[in-house]
């Protein structure tokens, strides 16, 4: 039993481990094409770049290089009739495959470390990094209290949340600074909404001026367009620095009695959703067991159980989005909808696993 298991865990990690290293080195070929202008400008600031996006990537890459490595392994082993020697052996098959399952809980921990350890603080210095090279470094964003500042010549900017997918900001306010530092106009607007480039356009505004003579005056409108020296993607990147945090300074975040309810709800979903990420590992490996057996005994191709596989992968990463969406917009609590989606697919493939036949 102990060589069997040897031997499927070998094949299981040597499959997983080419498949890594396949992705990784296609990744790094295409992500260095598209930073060619970056490498031209500075071989060390677009390396920087390539390697900063080769991090964020690993994280993707393993749990889909384990369940390539698990369909690989069980179809080999069930077209070698090595599944129908086990069951001839008396050896009870769930229990020859136990070893896969702990592979990959082992491989998910590991993952959890590297990201924690390794990943994170490397993505905070290259971060900082490109920061300080980049020419418009200058012109970055800031986020103080909950909310997005970001001052330039004549003018203060403050803004509270930002939607990635719609490039809009909400809750936007805006004043206009004369040289001497006199406060001459303050505008707000629901919301702001990225264009193109730097210029936004303001929705919902209402305008007041601060003259020397004449009092405030005020005016309402519905839409202007103003360039704030500054991009969607520069708030993009803001907001990945502060997702890049430890376990540690996250749970701190959470427990903060000094930050708002708001902030530590933040804190919470990413905490939970950092401590939960490597888990898909897991998932991912038990969902490609029993299509890897059930399929190739049936005659089934590589190809065909590689394409259920992620089928059934791309299904779990819809209903994670989904429950981080309704977390991130307060409309379950993160424990609740992160660890629920996590937990109902860990028992399905668990259920699928256990009914595979002996």
């Amino acid at each position: 039993m102990r060589l069997l298991s040897r031997y499927l865990l070998a094949d299981f990690g040597v499959s997983s481990l080419a498949v890594l290293l396949a992705l990784l080195v296609t990744w790094l070929a295409g992500d260095s094409l598209r930073h060619l202008d970056d490498l031209g400008r500075s071989w060390t600031f677009g390396a920087q770049r390539i390697l900063l996006s080769s991090l964020e990537v690993v994280s993707y890459s393993v749990p889909i290089a384990c369940l390539v490595g698990a369909a690989w392994t069980l179809t080999r082993a069930a077209r070698g009739q090595e599944l129908v020697a086990i069951r001839a052996g008396g050896i009870p098959l769930r229990r020859a495959l136990a070893p896969l399952v702990l592979g990959s809980l082992a491989v998910a921990v590991a993952l959890g470390v590297f990201q924690d350890r390794i990943s994170i603080p490397a993505q905070i210095a290259l971060e900082r990094a490109v920061e300080q090279q980049d020419e418009e470094a200058t012109r970055r964003p800031r986020k103080l209290a909950d909310r997005f500042w970001h001052a330039r010549a004549g003018s203060v900017f403050s803004a509270g949340a930002y939607d990635r997918e719609s490039r809009t900001l909400s809750d936007v306010t805006m004043f206009r600074i004369d040289p001497s530092g006199e406060i001459r106009e303050r505008v707000d607007a629901e919301t702001a909404t990225n264009l193109e480039l730097d210029v936004w356009e303001f929705h919902a505004l209402r305008s007041r001026e601060f003259r020397d003579v004449g009092g405030i005056g005020q005016r309402l409108s519905s839409d202007l367009r103003v360039d704030l020296g500054l991009t969607g993607t520069d708030l993009e990147r803001l907001e990945r620095l502060n997702r890049l945090q430890s376990l540690r300074n996250l749970y701190r975040g959470m427990r903060d009695p000094s930050a708002s309810v708001h902030e530590r709800s933040n804190f919470a979903l990413l905490f939970h959703a950092r401590v939960i990420e490597p888990l898909v590992v897991v998932v991912l490996v038990l969902f490609a067991i029993p299509l890897a057996i059930g399929h190739s005994e049936r005659g089934g191709s590589l190809a065909r159980v590689l394409l259920l596989s992620l089928a059934w992968a791309a299904g779990y990463w819809v209903a994670w989005a989904l429950a981080f969406q309704a977390s991130q917009r307060h409309l379950v609590q993160p424990p609740v909808a992160l660890w629920g989606v996590a937990g109902a697919a860990l028992g399905l493939g668990l259920l699928r696993c256990w009914r595979v036949r002996e």
